[in-house]
This record gives C-alpha cells, structure tokens and sequence, in this order.
C-alpha cells in the first residue's frame, strides 16, 4: 500500500456511516449469509428479507475458530423498536466456542458525497460505537476498529471495551496494524508491529470501514445498536496541481511589480 505525501483534507468532517434506527418489523431478520470474501471484496451479511436502506448494508464475516456448531443462526438484526440491533452471538451450546465478527461498510454507501472521490480520516474525525450487551469477550483482540486502504486491511489497537456508547476522537491518533481477512482467518491473534497509515494527520484511501468483535464463551453475544463515522473529502492530487500552478503567475508578477 502505498501512501501520499502532503495531503491534507478540504473540509470538516461530515457524517459518512450512521448505522441505528428501526431496519425490521414484525420480527427478527437473520443475516443472509456467514459472510466471506469474494474476489477480495467482503460479501453482504446484511438481511434480504424486510431490511430497509442501502446505507444500511454492511458486509464482512463471522466464523468459529473453536468448538461447534458455527452460529449460522443467531447472527440477526434484532428487532427493537426504533433502535434495532445488530446481533453478534456464539451458539448457545456448551464447549466455549471462540467466535470472531467482522462487519464492514463500504465507501459506495457513505453519507453526505463521500460515496464517491478519496475520503479519509483527520484530526476532526470521529467515530461512535453503542453497544447493549458486551460479556466475555476476549480481553486482547476483541472491539478494534477496522478499514480499508486500497486493497490492504488494518486494524486499530483495541478501543470498544465495555457495553455503552463509546466515542472515539481523532482516529488518526491511534495505533494501526496489517491484518489480512481476506486470504486467511479473521482472527486478529493479538499484533504486536505496527504500521504507519498517516501521512500529513490524514489517512487517506479509506474504501470501507467496521470493526471487529471476538467472543470467547458459548451463549454470549456483541449487540451494536449505533455505529457512526465522520470523515473527510480530500482532494485529488490535480487539484493541488492545479493550485499550486494558479500560485506561480502571481508570484512571478509580484517579483516584477518590485523590480525597479
């Protein structure tokens, strides 16, 4: 992955992905598949059946690293009245299935003209995760956030801890890693080296962002009720061509203006 110097983001942050409200009626909607990834794009794992909105796709994976049966069924969207839930849950069987989630949202369901161009993460970005039930995670991998940079994935030191609303300022400020979901399993496996996505207080490319949550326990489950993230347009290296090219006549007609 290769990264930009120099860029700078044009605006303040605006809201790209607000996941929360009321998706489903008259009942649950399991997911339509465990996920996986296909031609090194994540698949939907969102409901088909009575699922409303685009924006509101998510994409991603689940898969037991432990223990048996997978839990292809008790990964939902919870109806919940006007905050429906996305649920994350390991069988209910005994034998401490360790499970992993990721959950994704893609760059062509961002809010606000970010669906398009090179969006990213400043200073003035943000993040807002809202968890209803959070028990026996794993302490080490589970609750980082995760996202896309070209056709490589990173993954965040661990920051959604405990159930409630977490908010998460200036993103750019925490610890990233390489993880590759796509060609081997999803587990994060506690990283250790990590590496510089930040150029100029910007990280650039972002193409599809989440997060990723690990149970460690049978009967337990991650239920997110609201995920948010506020991020930047930034501008296209010609455009600051552009600029800088638009700088020189000035500057050039200024030196003659002082010659005497």
């Amino acid at each position: 992955m290769l990264f930009a110097t120099g860029i700078t983001s044009s605006d303040a942050a605006m809201l790209a992905v607000d996941w929360g409200g009321n998706y489903v009626g008259g009942g649950s909607e399991a997911f339509s598949s465990d996920g996986g990834f296909t031609g090194g794009n994540p698949d939907v794992l969102s409901p088909t059946a009575s699922y409303s909105g685009s924006s509101a796709t998510f994409y991603g994976k689940y898969e037991a690293f432990s223990g048996s049966p997978t839990p292809v069924s008790f990964n939902e969207i919870q109806d919940s009245g006007t905050t429906d839930r996305i649920q994350l849950k390991t069988a209910d069987s005994a034998g401490g299935q360790n499970t992993g989630f990721l959950v994704l949202w893609k760059q062509a369901d961002f809010l606000n003209g970010l669906d398009s161009g090179m969006v990213g993460l400043d200073a003035s970005s943000s993040l807002q995760i809202s968890l209803t039930t959070y028990a026996n995670q794993d302490a080490t991998d589970s609750g980082r956030l995760v996202l896309r940079l070209g056709s490589d994935y990173y993954t965040s030191n661990r920051i959604f801890t405990g159930t409630g609303t977490t908010t998460t300022p200036d993103p750019t400020a925490l610890t990233f890693y390489a993880y590759d979901p796509v060609t081997t399993t999803i587990n994060i496996n506690n990283p250790t080296v990590s590496t510089d996505i930040v150029s100029g207080g910007v990280i650039s490319g972002v193409t599809e962002i989440g997060f990723y949550f690990e149970s460690i326990a049978s009967a337990n489950a991650v239920r997110v009720s609201e995920f948010s993230v506020n991020m930047v347009s930034i501008p296209e290296a010609s455009t600051w061509a552009l600029v800088v090219l638009g700088l020189i006549p000035i500057a050039l007609t200024r030196k003659k203006k002082l010659r005497f």
